[in-house]
């Protein structure tokens, strides 16, 4: 049975296989290193440095943990989505013209809706298909714009780890 693991630096979950456990990995999403648990129910925290083991870790142990804890997440606020966001690293433009994408959409059906109503059947009809494909096309091109924007940042980001290690 393969253990679950959630990577806090990407988000990713992938299996580790129970060979594995007790012992550190990296993630195949951003190459953090990740400590692997012994069961699935003590997966807590993916970016978290090497525990000692448990029979030596008594009453101290806890205090490490709660250490442990906060500097993750100190780190997690540093690092995290919303510095990400407010230091632009991650765009905020593709969920706005997600939102724009069905606005449009919304938009074309009305007009099409409209033209039919009125008697221009065939060129509404035609106006609704031909628009919603293209608005499609279009909010489709701005998305993969971001995309390779975030997929360059991935790559750089796993460059420099690479190097690091």
């Amino acid at each position: 049975m393969a253990i679950v693991v959630h990577c806090e630096k990407c988000g990713s979950r992938f299996k580790a296989p129970d060979s594995a456990a007790g012992r550190d990995a990296k993630c195949p999403k951003c190459g953090e290193t990740i400590f692997i648990p012994e069961s699935d129910m003590e997966v807590e925290s993916a970016a978290a440095p090497r525990r000692e083991t448990r029979s030596s870790a008594g009453a101290e142990g806890s205090e490490d943990d709660s250490a442990i804890s906060g500097r993750r997440a100190r780190k997690q606020l540093q690092s995290g989505r919303f510095m990400e966001f407010l230091t632009f690293r991650t765009m905020l433009l593709p969920l706005i013209i997600q939102v724009v994408f069905w606005l449009g959409i919304f938009g074309v059906v009305g007009f099409g809706v409209f033209s039919m109503v009125n008697g221009a059947f065939v060129y509404g009809l035609l106006s609704t298909i031909a628009g919603v494909i293209l608005w499609r096309i279009y909010c489709e091109l701005m998305i993969v714009f971001f995309r390779i924007n975030d997929t360059l940042t991935d790559i750089k980001n796993i460059l420099q780890q690479q190097k690091q290690s």
